[in-house]
């Protein structure tokens, strides 16, 4: 016959005082995990400069970049890449003489991240220079062109980043880049 044996009144473990408070082991933190994957894009807005031999009108405007692309790996980005560069002066120094140069450089570029934060970017495509005269007058010039950049990501979160870049382009023109 089985016997069933009362369970006993008292507690076989007791609980042990603690004489000072035992320090909790914080949980490690996990790493930061930024994700490139899919289509990407971005655009920038700042100051631009147009320069080439022998040019007196050329100088500083308005400038945009803007690409959209695939990533084809986390650290390297296949991209379709719009350089604006836009300048207003005025012609001879008269005022109300007003003179436009425009320079728009449509390029492919791979982009690579060389370190969590740094990226470079590199690529060739087509540039245009467009000049429109104070009276009217349009001239147009198109060339292959170049295009470069580097970018230190100041600001990450996992599905986007904020940059400071330093990008450019060169368009092989006749008479002058």
């Amino acid at each position: 016959p089985a016997y069933v044996y009362p369970a006993p009144a008292y507690a076989y473990a007791y609980p042990v005082p603690v004489p000072y408070p035992v320090a909790q082991t914080p949980a490690p933190l996990l790493p930061r995990t930024i994700r490139r994957d899919g289509l990407t894009f971005g655009g920038a807005l700042g100051w631009g400069a147009i320069s080439a031999e022998k040019c007196t009108t050329c100088g500083n405007g308005f400038g945009t970049d803007l690409h959209i692309g695939a990533m084809l790996h986390h650290r390297v980005a296949l991209l379709a890449d719009f350089h604006w560069v836009y300048r207003e002066y005025d012609s001879g120094g008269l005022a109300g003489r007003q003179v436009t140069l425009n320079n728009l450089v449509i390029a492919g570029a791979l982009q690579a991240w060389a370190l969590d934060r740094l990226w470079l970017r590199g690529g060739v495509g087509r540039g245009t220079l467009h000049h429109t005269s104070w009276m009217g007058a349009d001239a147009w010039a198109s060339a292959v062109a170049y295009v470069w950049g580097v970018g230190l990501e100041l600001f990450q979160a996992s599905t986007f980043a904020v940059d400071l870049q330093y990008v450019g382009a060169y368009g092989a023109y006749r008479g002058g880049g």
